[in-house]
């Protein structure tokens, strides 16, 4: 999408600044322009709209939502090719909102937002781009995203690492993993997508786990072109199979708040049986059973994740990971052996409990020290922890603290080598 300026000159006081083009920007400016408010703009660090679909290109990124809600209610598209949109279908869809409604004109691309005041006296933000231009406006829309910035852990050693190291949000497509050994650390919504596209081509493929997901099967398959038609010729059509997904979607939420007993068949049996269909070797079923209730984390769906970590070419690895060592691998009592070329870093956070992840891929072999976080003193079960500086959650993974969105905290490396809390803002 080309570079566009605002009509609107930087002087002149706005109703609004938005910051970011994806779902949540371009929404609020299509809703701002239909209620007749049009002097406004859109500051987006990138030179296109789609926020996380824009960056996340990984292979196999497609959404978990079904297309037809994973959409705007005033914009259903009946030419939706799958059950679940791919990343390039869903950017092509946001491009074509901003084209329809005529956002275009307020987007200011390459304009990463510095900081952000609010002015008292003229009842104002003033809003400060890293190139220096101001703008003043009566409103300041955040549309960030959570997951706008990568986290990258930085594990020690990890500056000494002689492999390729990519994050899986900044996926390096010129860097081809064929023929190569690979580490993914996390196992967050990103890893598994990219993990089975992925396993097939490359030679040795070890993957990291902090702690299991449940997975249930991602129920996908092509519209036929019958379909497609038949959505754009009767809207009614397609307006009723979006409400039968929403139904479909929300009635979980009585599992989750009201008849808790309900997860277990919804979700739990399910599980089971994907997992006892995908994977044979009973220690590995283990070690990809959660330990915490349904619900805790956010529930994944994959048809074909499980079934690619029992590929002979694929290791599950569930020990912690404290240092990388250049490109040699040694195990100790205390620690695992990472072998590959290629960290791609991700992350995932839950809705419920907030629990931090990191997908990544590495290169060439390195050795693994064990970290042996503290143990929450609200229960036995060890505490989400970043590494060095990033963030941990260190409340119950289920219980009242995290519930009521109990701030984050940030890890911080004590003299003992071990890693302990101190709180943080945000």
């Amino acid at each position: 999408m080309p570079q566009l300026e605002p009509d609107l000159p930087s002087t002149s006081p706005l109703t609004a600044v938005i910051i970011g083009s994806g779902f949540a920007g371009i929404g609020m400016a299509i809703a701002l322009r239909k209620a007749g408010i049009t002097d406004f703009i859109i500051l987006e660090k990138q030179q296109d709209v789609g926020g996380v679909w824009r960056d996340n290109s990984y292979p196999g990124a497609a959404c978990d939502v079904p297309s037809h809600l994973y959409s705007f209610s005033f914009e259903p598209n009946p030419g939706w090719t799958r059950m679940f949109a791919p990343q390039a279908e869903i950017q092509g869809y946001l491009q074509h909102c901003v084209r329809k409604y005529e956002v275009a004109r307020h987007i200011r691309f390459g304009a990463e937002v510095q900081a952000a005041r609010f002015d008292e006296a003229s009842a104002q933000w003033c809003v400060t781009e890293v190139g220096g231009r101001v703008h003043r406006a009566a409103l300041l829309i955040s549309a960030t995203g959570q997951l706008s910035r990568p986290a990258l852990p930085t594990f020690e050693g990890m500056q000494a690492f002689k492999g390729q190291v990519f994050h899986s949000a900044n996926w390096d497509h010129g860097y081809s993993l064929a023929g190569k050994r690979v580490a993914v650390i996390g196992t967050g919504a990103s890893a598994i997508q990219f993990v089975p596209a992925i396993a097939d081509s490359v030679a040795q493929l070890k993957v990291f786990q902090r702690s299991p997901a449940y997975i249930l099967p991602r129920p996908d398959r092509a519209y036929s072109d019958e379909e497609k038609q038949l959505f754009a010729r009767r809207p009614w059509r397609m307006a009723l199979h979006r409400a039968a997904i929403y139904l479909r979607y929300e009635a979980r939420a009585l599992g989750f708040t009201r008849l808790k007993g309900l997860m277990k068949w919804a979700v739990g049996l399910p599980f089971r049986r994907l997992l006892n269909q995908s994977v044979g070797d009973p220690q590995l079923r283990r070690q990809l059973i959660p330990d915490y209730p349904i619900g805790c984390k956010r529930i994944l769906l994959s048809s074909d994740y499980l079934k690619t970590l029992a590929r002979p070419n694929v290791q599950l690895i569930t020990e912690g990971i404290g240092r990388i060592w250049g490109w040699r691998c040694r195990a100790f009592p205390t620690s695992s052996c990472c072998m590959a070329p290629i960290p791609t870093w991700g992350t995932t956070r839950s809705s419920t409990c907030w629990k931090a992840r990191y997908p990544m891929s590495c290169a060439a072999g390195a050795r693994c020290t064990r970290l042996r976080p503290p143990r929450s003193k609200s229960t036995s079960r060890r505490s989400s922890v970043f590494i060095n500086g990033y963030n941990a959650a260190w409340p119950d993974p289920c219980g009242a603290g995290a519930r009521a969105g109990m701030s984050t905290q940030r890890a911080t490396t004590a003299p003992t080598g071990r890693v302990s809390p101190c709180p943080i803002a945000g």
